[in-house]
């Protein structure tokens, strides 16, 4: 997306997994009977891949409390963290989007 729309207006750039969260991982914040929806979360990136200051961005459906479920998970996620001339930039705020599909069919 385009540059802004983190916390302070700070460049939020989309997060790309260095190992996307598994569903044992997921189950504890989205359980089984979970309707299908999506949620998008704020974190800054942090050392050996982690996120840390995760901030609700949104959801759906709105009463879902998503957001804050996927915020809660966050301690668990591997992210890459953007790069500036090759460098990480620790501290970036990154968006990261959770996917919630019905579990039937």
């Amino acid at each position: 997306g385009p540059p802004g729309g983190g916390p302070g207006n700070a460049t939020l750039y989309d997060a790309e997994w260095y190992r996307e969260p598994t569903r044992g991982q997921m189950a504890m914040y989205f359980p089984d009977g979970s309707r299908p929806g999506w949620a998008v979360i704020a974190c800054q990136t942090a050392p050996q891949y982690k996120v840390v200051n995760c901030h609700p961005l949104s959801d759906s459906p709105p009463d879902s409390g998503y957001a804050q479920a996927l915020r809660r998970a966050a301690w668990q996620f591997e992210v890459v963290p953007p790069r500036r001339n090759g460098e990480p930039i620790l501290g970036a705020w990154v968006r990261i989007r959770f996917e919630l599909t019905s579990s039937k069919g």
